[in-house]
């Protein structure tokens, strides 16, 4: 429903409204006209060439932080298969959380099933991962079940729903005061975004992902930052923690109106993922880095 809160069977569902500017919807639709013309030319020079090996880097850029290559070289020395067998994690976020966890007065919060995280702790959790960053906080999430996070948000998420649903849906299920947020644009600004010039087809980076560069095979596959694409799975989330997901979308044209926008808006306060009863989606929404 346009700008108005939607509560089905508990689950905090928003999003804001259409714009209404006189003639935007007619030059959309010329530029969208313009970039259909152009985009059977486009989209083998500028995206599934040079555009699909980005990707490819990028995803192995996510997975090194926990798992780097060195840890994965093999010797046929039988002298150095038990040294194989004692192997640690490489990557440099696996490191520094090996680390943390070694700083006793620090006193991370442990998840404890069902008791309220961080109870009689100094620190609170809260993991904020904007597009290709909620890749690595799902990892994160999944290899680091025993500690307490107090909220998860996902801004403009590239990782799969598929992917969200196996790592933070569970650890929902188990620390029972945790609770997530996924914000979006609105759809209308999804799929307008002029990502770089007016020959290539429209549409945002998440777009342009499930469009061109991940190729999914199911509709659990596509991004897990676009609206249409979790209106389509809402059923799936379980009713035990409905009420602890919520689905955020600016309005049109709002400060958020682009994938980069949500860096530069102050994504670190309660009140720029939350939405409180009768409250408009875009109040406390403000970029500081416009």
């Amino acid at each position: 429903m346009e700008g108005k809160n939607v509560d089905c069977n508990f689950l905090p569902i928003y999003r804001g409204d259409p714009s209404d500017v006189d003639g935007g919807t007619f030059w959309k639709g010329i530029n969208h006209f313009v970039a259909t013309l152009t985009q059977w030319i486009s989209i083998p020079l500028l995206i599934d060439g040079p555009g699909k090996g980005s990707w490819d880097g990028q995803l192995r850029r996510t997975s090194i932080l926990f798992r780097a290559d060195p840890e994965f070289v093999y010797e046929q020395d039988p002298g150095k298969i038990e040294d194989a067998l004692r192997r640690s994690s490489t990557g440099a976020l696996s490191i520094f959380m090996e680390e943390l966890r070694k700083k006793e007065n620090l006193n991370i919060p442990k998840s404890a099933n069902g008791k309220v995280c961080g109870e009689g702790t100094e620190f609170e959790f809260t993991l904020i991962g904007h597009s290709m960053g909620t890749i690595i906080l799902n990892r994160f999430i999944t290899e680091n079940q025993d500690l307490c996070f107090t909220n998860i948000v996902f801004m403009a998420a590239a990782d799969s729903i598929k992917n969200t649903h196996d790592a933070v849906f569970p650890y929902l299920e188990k620390s029972k005061t945790t609770n997530f947020y996924n914000l979006t644009l609105h759809p209308n600004d999804e799929t307008d975004e002029l990502f770089i010039i007016p020959v290539v087809p429209r549409g945002s980076l998440l777009v342009w992902i499930d469009n061109y560069y991940a190729n999914p095979l199911t509709p659990q596959d596509r991004t897990m930052g676009q609206w249409d694409n979790i209106m389509r799975t809402t059923h799936m989330i379980p009713n035990e923690i409905k009420s602890r997901v919520t689905f955020k979308a600016f309005s049109e044209g709002a400060c958020v109106k682009e994938h980069g926008d949500f860096s530069k808006a102050e994504f670190w306060k309660e009140e720029f993922w939350q939405v409180k009863q009768g409250e408009n989606v875009n109040e406390n929404c403000a970029l500081v880095d416009p």
